[in-house]
C-alpha cells in the first residue's frame, strides 16, 4: 500500500513537473510569437512610412518641374524673384492629410561650367567661352575664397582642369595628361574628356577635399561650379557674389553686395531681364563691363531638393532637371537619399 503511495506521488509530482514545463514552453512560444507579430507590423508600418515620404518627394519633384514649366512660358528671363527661387515650406502645408512636402530649387545657371574650360562643336564654331571661363575660374580661386599658395597654384589648377577635359594628351604649360596620373601609387588614366560629377574633380591634379568641397564654415569649389551645360554662359541674375567679381576682380565686395541687394528688389525685378542692368546699380564704375559673351538673364539647368517628411522621418530626392528653349523640363539626374 506504502509502495502504491509512493508510486502515485511520483506520477503526481512528474505529471506537474510535465505540466510545468508544457505551460512555460507555450509561454515561451505565445512572448515569442507575440514578439515576431509586432516586430513584422512595425517592419509593415515602417515600410509604409517609407512609401509615403517616398510618394510626397516625388510629388514636390513634379511641382518643382511644373512650376519651372510655366515660369519659362511666363517670362523670358530668370532671377531669385521667381516663384522657384521663393519657395517655403509653408507654401506646401496641407498638401497631404499625413506627412509634409519640402522643395528647395537652385539655378545651376548661375555657376560656372567646368566643361566650359575647352572648346566643343565644329571647328570654327563660336558655341563656347572657354578663355573667358579659364580666366574667370582662375580669379575666382584667387579671390581669398579658398586657401591657395598664390597665383602659380591657381593657373596649376586651371592648366590640369583644362589637360583633364581636353580630347589630347598634350600637356598645358602647368597641366597634366595622363603620364602623370599614371606615375601615382595608385595609377589611373586622364579622362580627357566631360566630366559627369563633382566628386570627379577630386581626381585632377591639385584639387584636393579641402579646396572642392569646403571645409568647417568655409566654401568650397563645388558651390561655384557645375557639370551641367558647356556652352559658357553665367547667369548674372543667379550667380553667386564671388563669381560675379571674378568677372571683374577691381569690384569691392561691398560693390558685389550692394549688386546682390539689387537683385533681391521687387521694384528693380523688371531690369533684371537686360544683361547689362548692372549699369544701373548705384555705385557701379562706369568703366567696368562684365564679359558679354558669358553672362546671360536666362537660364536652362535646376538642381531640385525634394523631401517628404512623416512620423519624424525623412526621405530626400536630389534631382537636376534641364528645360530646353520650348519650355519643356526634363530629368537629366536623380538621387535619392
Amino acid at each position: 500500500m506504502i509502495k502504491n503511495r509512493t508510486i502515485l506521488g511520483n506520477n503526481e509530482g512528474m505529471a506537474l513537473l510535465i505540466t510545468i514545463m508544457v505551460i512555460s514552453l507555450l509561454v515561451a512560444v505565445t512572448i515569442q510569437f507575440s514578439r515576431g507579430m509586432r516586430q513584422n507590423y512595425l517592419t509593415a508600418a515602417t515600410s509604409m512610412d517609407g512609401w509615403q515620404q517616398h510618394l510626397i518627394a516625388n510629388s514636390a519633384l513634379n511641382i518643382g518641374s511644373l512650376l519651372l514649366e510655366n515660369d519659362g512660358e511666363e517670362n523670358d528671363f530668370d532671377s531669385l524673384q521667381d516663384v522657384w527661387g521663393t519657395l517655403e515650406a509653408e507654401v506646401f502645408q496641407g498638401l497631404f492629410a499625413r506627412g509634409e512636402l519640402e522643395l528647395q530649387v537652385q539655378d545651376l545657371s548661375g555657376l560656372l561650367q567646368i566643361n566650359s574650360l575647352v572648346e566643343h562643336g565644329k571647328e570654327g564654331e563660336n558655341n563656347n567661352n572657354a578663355n573667358e571661363n579659364r580666366e574667370i575660374l582662375k580669379q575666382l580661386l584667387l579671390s581669398g575664397t579658398f586657401e591657395l599658395e598664390g597665383e602659380e597654384m591657381a593657373r596649376d589648377i586651371v592648366d590640369a582642369l583644362v589637360d583633364w577635359l581636353d580630347e589630347d594628351d598634350r600637356e598645358s604649360d602647368f597641366g597634366a595628361e595622363s603620364g602623370y596620373y599614371r606615375s601615382l601609387n595608385e595609377p589611373y588614366s586622364c579622362r580627357n574628356g566631360a566630366v559627369a560629377t563633382i566628386e570627379e574633380l577630386l581626381l585632377v591634379k591639385g584639387i584636393t577635399p579641402e579646396l572642392l568641397m569646403g571645409e568647417g564654415d568655409n566654401k568650397g569649389l563645388a558651390d561655384f561650379v557645375t557639370v551641367f551645360g558647356n556652352d559658357g554662359t553665367i547667369n548674372i541674375n543667379t550667380a553667386p557674389g564671388e563669381l560675379i567679381r571674378a568677372m571683374a576682380p577691381q569690384l569691392s565686395m561691398d560693390m558685389i553686395d550692394t549688386l546682390t541687394e539689387y537683385r533681391k528688389e521687387e521694384g528693380n525685378r523688371e531690369n533684371l531681364k537686360e544683361k547689362n542692368w548692372y549699369n544701373s546699380v548705384s555705385g557701379w564704375p562706369g568703366d567696368i563691363i562684365l564679359p558679354e559673351k558669358v553672362i546671360t538673364t536666362k537660364s536652362t539647368y535646376f538642381r531640385l531638393v525634394a523631401a517628404g517628411s512623416f512620423h519624424d522621418l525623412r526621405r530626400e530626392i536630389i534631382a537636376v532637371m534641364e528645360r530646353d528653349k520650348d519650355n519643356h523640363v526634363g530629368m537629366l539626374y536623380k538621387k535619392v537619399e
